[in-house]
């Protein structure tokens, strides 16, 4: 959950107890003329972790889960992330469907 953003890391830990290097993106919901929405607001958060290496039958479960899910959906693949001292993300594990997946194969 994203609570702020601020220009240095002393600034960010003003705001919350952890501070992440990262970027964040908004986009501002889009509604027709008539006022019916064409698409809704939404918050995207990159933390610099865009990929992870697990074996084969557990990547094809977690494409499973995730295929399977609509926007409408509760989450149920969940990412367990470890933030350093130098404010950087470090992906862990994965949570799917409940069950841990540690990523410790280092």
């Amino acid at each position: 959950r994203m609570s702020g953003a601020a220009p240095t890391h002393e600034e960010a830990l003003r705001i919350g107890d952890v501070a992440v290097e990262g970027t964040v993106f908004c986009n501002t919901a889009i509604r027709a003329p008539d006022g019916t929405l064409i698409q809704p607001a939404s918050v995207r958060l990159d933390l610099g972790i865009d990929r992870f290496y697990i074996n084969q039958p557990d990547a094809e479960r977690i494409d499973r889960v995730l295929r399977e899910t609509s926007g409408e959906d509760e989450a149920t693949v969940f990412a367990i992330v470890n933030i350093g001292r130098d404010g950087r993300a470090r992906l862990k594990g994965l949570s799917v469907n409940g069950e841990i997946i540690e990523l410790n194969w280092l």
